[in-house]
């Protein structure tokens, strides 16, 4: 259960925490992981990812690892496993390879008793004559399974003073929904005697074929007429603060928010929302303690 609760939560909070790098320069002050680092910690406290989906529940954010490898070249970050190429110590470059999380938005398994049901409504148009209801709104669990996909790609770094920018270009590598995704991504970090804060922002940008594959309908799914999914961009921001207590227990906290866009086209061209869609956001929260083993 635990274990469980380890994944989900690491998927859950994805790309919120900054990304290390393999290369610190001399006078940078952001969190970067020197060659040959093994860092793993685990943060306890209240949180959630919302779950933007009809059906879907919060993933909570109850119980977070933050697992980091580098060495000179490879590096293990959070789920995400690469190779970085030999370049200048300010400008690094990846090779970088993770399981693409958008199929856990999918997942029908309940998250836990403790947090609320969120029940569903499926609303309708009633014509003059119409006996039945014409849906409008579909759930998670009256549509069919959405693949698990494995995402290759590279990654660019840059670092600053106080300041990280990265870019992101990710396609799928099993044939999954073949199709690709780009992150644009930048953090400033700034220390205070309250403890270190930083601020985010992010773009992303989604294939056509990937939000087909996710947020398409097929014409048995949907009304006997299928929905192809438009391609998609995701702008978010973020915020986090982190206070070191001791030399290994440390509070933290963390808030994000990405707008989404999960835009169908109909057989006659039309474009609307995708019926699976039910919030225009993703929100993540959490606030918690942290120990770090190593």
């Amino acid at each position: 259960m635990v274990l469980r609760a380890l994944v989900f939560s690491g998927v859950a909070l994805g790309s919120c925490q900054a990304v290390a790098t393999t290369a610190c320069t001399s006078n940078s002050t952001t969190d970067c992981a020197a060659p040959t680092e093994f860092h793993l910690s685990v943060a306890s406290g209240a949180g959630f990812r919302s779950n933007p989906l009809f059906g879907g529940h919060n993933f909570p954010l109850w119980l977070m690892a933050d697992v980091h490898y580098y060495d000179d070249a490879f590096f293990f970050d959070n789920g995400t496993l690469g190779y970085t190429l030999p370049f200048d110590a300010a400008v690094t470059v990846s090779l970088v390879s993770r399981i693409n999380d958008e199929v856990s938005y999918f997942r029908r398994a309940r998250a836990t008793d403790f947090f609320e049901y969120q029940l569903i409504s499926d609303k309708g148009l009633l014509g003059p004559v119409e006996r039945y209801q014409i849906k409008t709104e579909l759930s998670i669990d009256d549509v069919a399974k959405r693949p698990w996909a494995l995402d290759a790609g590279v990654q660019l770094d840059m670092f600053g003073q106080a300041w990280h920018t990265s870019l992101n270009w990710w396609h799928d590598v099993n044939g999954a929904y073949g199709g690709s995704h780009v992150k644009v991504a930048g953090q400033y970090q700034w220390q205070t005697s309250y403890g270190d804060f930083s601020i985010g922002s992010a773009l992303h940008w989604k294939s056509r074929q990937l939000i087909d594959t996710y947020y398409g309908i097929s014409a048995a799914e949907w009304n006997g007429e299928a929905l192809q999914g438009k391609a998609s961009l995701q702008p978010e921001v973020s915020m986090q603060w982190h206070k070191e207590l001791t030399e290994r227990w440390s509070v933290m906290s963390l808030i994000r928010y990405r707008w989404i866009d999960l835009k169908v086209e109909d057989e006659s061209g039309a474009t609307l929302q995708s019926p699976l869609q039910q919030d225009n956001h993703v929100r993540s929260i959490f606030l918690g303690l942290s120990y770090r083993f190593i």
